[in-house]
Parts: C-alpha cells; structure tokens; sequence
C-alpha cells in the first residue's frame, strides 16, 4: 500500500481521478487506520503519508457553499441544471480527520455542514467530541485555495449558501479517470451552474477503458470549457495534446479578489509557442474574468468551447452571449 497506493494523495491531498475517487479511495484507506488503530493499536505510518493531514482541505474546497462538487473527469453526470451534489462526501470524514490529525478546525467544519444537511454518518458517531459544542480554532475558511496536485485553483465570494464558486484547473490530460481538459473552468452563483463541467461519461459506452475512452463528447476538449482546436502534425486529435499537462505558474489572493494564471502550452503540443488561460475574480468578487492569450506557430483555426445547462442567446454581431437561468425563466 505505502509503494503503490498512498502517493495518490500526495503532495498536498488533492486527488487527479475525481472528487468522487477521492471518497471511495479516502473513505477506505481511513477505515483501514480506524480498524488497525482499534484491533492492534497501530496504523503502521499509514496516516502520516504526505497529503492526508490536508486532503479533507481539498475535499472542502472543491465544492461550493452549497455541497455542489466540481464533478471533473469521472466524477459523476452533471444535470443540466444544477450540477453534481454530494454533501456525504465533502465533510463526512471531518470527525475522523480531525481526532487522527489533532486538529479541531476539522470538527468545527463538520459541525456547520451538518446543520445545513443533516447527512450523519459513522464517522460522526465514533469521532465526534462530546465538547463539540465548545471548540473554537479561531481558524478562518480561506475564500481561494490553490491544489498542487491537480493544478488547480478555487474561488468563492464567501461561504454563504448560493455565493459565487468558480475555478480553473490544468494537470495532466491521460490522468487515471481523467478527460482531456486542460485549462478548464466552472461557474456557480445563486445555487446555479453557469458554466459546468459535464462529469463522467456512461462506463458501458465502448472502448472508455481501452483505445476509444477519448472519442466520446464528454470526455474529450470538446466537452469541456477550454480552447481546442485539430492539429494532425501537432499530434492534436480531441481538441488538445493527449498527453499535454497544463501548470498553474502564479496565484494571487486577498479579501477584493484573486486570480490564477494556467501555462497550457503543452496542452497544444508543438502547435503553439506560448497559451496562457487566466482566471481574474475582481470587483469585490462579484465579477469573474477568464482569459486566454496564445500565440500559434502557424495559422491555425481555435474555437473556445463552454458547457451551460442555461438559456443562451448570441446577439446581432456574433460576438456576445447572454446567458440567463432555465429556473427563474418566465
């Protein structure tokens, strides 16, 4: 386990396969500790492997204030409307995480999700404190968060329900689970997904596991919120390199705003010299900017590709959409 397992979390528990990965993997590797911790008294230095003192950190940022999980590669069929919500699987190892790792902020989180959902579970019955009610960390959720081990960068408005979540992401195209799409973005506010990531795609469709996993809409650049463009002597076939790997080179944080900027020229292979996709949240987080600078060896045709389940309209030149929510459309 210590050779082949545990470096997935590494380096600062973030998890490349999936959010919904994260909880199948996490929530057995953390009842293997809780068992040999209680038959034998001794995890052996699993729980000390680099990342799982912050991984439940990742868990919680990488959903918005609503328990709606950025669903990237195969982590679950977004609905056109809302997006992919699982509240059991963002905190419900916080109780767990916060007795193995002697860290009170972790039960404190826990308690303010199970007010907004409920959702008790084992975890909650054997690691909860009985002075829960009287833990104070002084710790302050951080608005933006960057995850090394994904390439990827998140952003909210605040942690009230129906606030701003958007977020930008690189990392490594043939990834275990993974979708080409490098330099993807989502957008929620209001409860709603503006812009989404589709998720995974139907195990069953032909060839997923094997040759032809990269043919099909949601798993290719096409379904995602990137650039893509085809590139037959770029060795480009699904709208960007196969194995390109996109890195975030710079973020920026404080109470005004954030951004973060992707190096995704790998992701276009030979094609391009330079493709920078920047993520700029300003006016008082109230205002979401992405953009793209690429520079094309040679002449190339690039279409910037968005998945919404909303309403859009373009207007008269062509140039500008308007999108508006299916759920308050009279």
């Amino acid at each position: 386990l210590p050779k082949y397992g545990l470096d997935e979390w590494a380096p600062d528990g973030s998890y490349i396969e999936s959010p919904t990965y994260w909880g199948y993997a996490t929530e057995r590797l953390f009842s293997l500790v809780m068992v040999l911790d209680s038959a034998a008294g001794d995890d052996y230095g699993i729980i000390t492997a680099p990342g799982l003192e912050t991984t439940c950190y990742f868990a919680l940022h990488i959903m918005d204030s609503d328990s709606y999980v950025w669903n990237y590669h195969d982590g679950g069929n977004s609905t056109l409307e809302n997006g992919w919500w699982l509240p059991s699987m963002g905190t419900g190892l916080f109780h767990f995480a916060g007795y193995f790792f002697n860290d009170p902020t972790f039960h404190e989180i826990r308690e303010m999700f199970l007010e907004r959902h409920g959702d008790y579970g084992l975890y909650d019955i054997f690691y909860c404190p009985i002075d829960v009610d009287e833990i104070d960390s002084g710790y302050e959720l951080p608005l933006d968060y960057y995850m090394e081990g994904i390439d990827a960068f998140v952003s909210r408005e605040s942690w009230n329900e129906g606030a701003m979540y958007t977020g930008l992401m690189g990392g490594y195209n043939e990834a275990s689970h993974g979708n080409i799409d490098s330099g993807n973005f989502i957008y929620r506010k209001h409860g709603i997904s503006w812009f989404m990531d589709l998720g995974s795609e139907n195990y069953e469709c032909y060839g997923m596991f094997g040759g032809q996993r990269h043919r099909y809409y949601r798993t290719n650049a096409e379904g995602q919120n990137v650039i893509i463009t085809e590139s037959l002597q770029g060795g480009i076939i699904y709208g960007q390199y196969e194995i390109g790997s996109g890195k975030i080179i710079e973020t920026f944080s404080n109470e005004h705003g954030a951004y973060a900027i992707l190096d995704n020229a790998s992701a276009y292979n030979t094609t391009v010299s330079n493709a920078k996709r920047g993520i700029y949240i300003t006016n008082d987080r109230q205002t979401v900017v992405i953009q793209d600078e690429i520079t094309p060896v040679k002449a190339e045709t690039y279409w910037w590709v968005a998945q919404t389940g909303q309403k859009v309209e373009i207007d008269d030149t062509g140039k500008v959409a308007y999108i508006t929510s299916l759920r308050y459309d009279d």
